[in-house]
């Protein structure tokens, strides 16, 4: 390698031999940076604290509530004090639920969207549930007609005197007789 350097000295200390050898090495050192940045990092923790970090919760799984009912919701609201009826409704937001009941209403508002009510009857009378849901990916839906059944399963979106859901699932059956 001595040889090599002392054999070419006058080319490689002249200008273009230069800028090829601090090419070469900002090249090496920008290769060597890039391969740092890119090992994982632990943020400070020792390899001990992430052995000893407890494991992730458990994830339940995405199942309706069966024991509720909409009637059990609209009772405890309904018996709260005003001023905190507001704030129960919103304890029931987002909990996943399925429920069938019969058709009660149904009314086109667009192309994309048909709001649907259902009347679930339970042991002291029947509850008001409201939904919407696209016609194009429930093909029949404009055969249904008043106290046909549907289980919809969904999300609670809001509670009132009545309850609305955002339908994830439809489930009904054009032959049932009324």
């Amino acid at each position: 390698m001595f040889d090599w350097i002392w054999d070419n000295k006058e080319w490689l200390f002249s200008g273009v031999g230069v800028i090829i050898v601090v090419l070469v090495f900002s090249w090496l050192k920008k290769r060597i940076k890039s391969r740092k940045t890119q090992e994982p990092s632990l943020n400070g923790a020792t390899l001990q604290d992430v052995i000893d970090a407890p494991p992730p919760p458990k994830q339940e799984p995405d199942i309706p509530a069966t024991s509720l009912s909409p009637g059990k919701i609209i009772k405890e609201v309904k018996s709260a004090p005003f001023l905190q009826q507001p704030d129960i409704c919103k304890q029931y937001e987002g909990i996943k639920v399925s429920w069938k009941g019969k058709l009660s209403f149904a009314e086109k508002i667009d192309e994309k969207n048909i709001r649907l009510m259902i009347s679930v009857t339970e042991k002291k009378g029947s509850n008001l549930v409201f939904f919407y849901v696209n016609p194009k990916q429930y093909p029949g839906i404009g055969l249904l007609r008043e106290g046909h059944e549907i289980l919809v399963e969904g999300r609670i979106k809001e509670v009132l005197e009545y309850i609305y859901l955002k339908a994830d699932k439809l489930i009904f059956n054009i032959d049932n007789s009324v």
